[in-house]
């Protein structure tokens, strides 16, 4: 019997256990599922979600930033950024950046002109990676063997997972 502790999870001790939770699981998964289904909790959502990127596209096309919902509750449109990234040289340009970006090899070329001091605040700056291509090409023209690498390479383990297949 699986054992449910005081803070609501529950600990599995043995393989008949772990079958034990994993069938409960499929089968109260299947239940909500069908709960779902019988009281339209899906198209439920899926309006909710509707509603929303409705109210939301609205709201951004007509410049209104908050919109009062009666009392003291309000929506705020939110424009928040992600996925900062620096631009060093133009090898760093892709589709996606805006032409007004401007490489920081440039910028340190038109501030600083001496080539050594220019390379001396380049290396404080910036750090060298491995480029997986690059040596990919020095492999196959062998002047380093797979063997000789492969120590270099390191992975990180994600937390492990159960997948469950077949159904």
């Amino acid at each position: 019997m699986i054992k449910r502790l005081q803070n609501g999870q529950y600990k599995v001790t043995t393989q008949k256990e772990a079958v034990e939770a994993l069938n409960a699981m499929r089968s109260l998964r299947d239940e909500i599922t069908e709960l779902m289904q019988e009281h339209g909790i899906a198209e439920m959502q899926e309006d909710a979600t509707e509603l929303k990127k409705a109210a939301t596209a609205w709201a951004a096309n007509s410049g209104v930033n908050k919109i009062q919902l009666g009392g003291k509750v309000y929506a705020l449109l939110r424009r928040d950024k992600y996925g900062g990234q620096w631009i060093a040289t133009d090898d760093d340009f892709t589709d996606d950046i805006p032409p007004n970006v401007v490489p920081l090899l440039r910028v340190l070329r038109s501030k600083i002109k001496n080539k050594q001091a220019r390379s001396e605040i380049w290396n404080r700056v910036t750090k060298r990676r491995v480029d997986p291509d690059a040596l990919q090409r020095v492999i196959d023209e062998g002047v380093l063997t797979t063997e000789d690498v492969a120590p270099c390479y390191t992975e990180k383990d994600k937390a492990p997972f159960l997948m469950i297949y077949g159904e």
